[in-house]
């Protein structure tokens, strides 16, 4: 009887996690498996590497937002990011949707922002 409850119990917490974590569409490799599904995430590194914040919707001033190891603020830092939502992304450089832009386009990713002169300049990311 123990065996069974403690089964149970060992299912039910496996299958609470599948909920909370779900792996990325774009690549098997544990670096994008954090990405959630219908979200845009931008990463500290590039190659999807360091920390990561994740975003569902526009946001006008990601100074608020803070890097999923808490190594500070979300605004200039991106190197990296993936597109997994249906939208047009646009980030800025500066707060309130101003500023040099970078396009994202729906679905798609970028291992390197330097290589398209927007390493660590996003303060504004909106959805389009």
């Amino acid at each position: 009887m123990k065996h069974s409850i403690f089964s149970a119990l060992s299912v039910a917490a496996v299958a609470g996690a599948a909920l909370v974590i779900a792996p990325s569409a774009l690549a098997a490799d544990s670096r994008t498996a954090k990405v959630q599904s219908e979200a845009f995430t931008i990463y500290q590194h590039d190659n999807y590497n360091g920390g990561w914040c994740t975003f569902t919707d526009s946001d006008k001033d990601i100074g608020n937002d803070y890097w999923t190891n808490n190594s500070g603020a979300c605004s200039d830092g991106a190197s990296s990011m993936i597109n997994q939502t249906s939208h047009d992304i646009v980030m800025y450089s500066g707060e309130g949707y101003t500023g040099k832009t970078y396009f994202a386009r729906a679905n798609s990713s970028d291992g390197n922002l330097t290589n398209n002169g927007f390493d660590n300049q996003a303060r504004s990311i909106e959805f389009r």
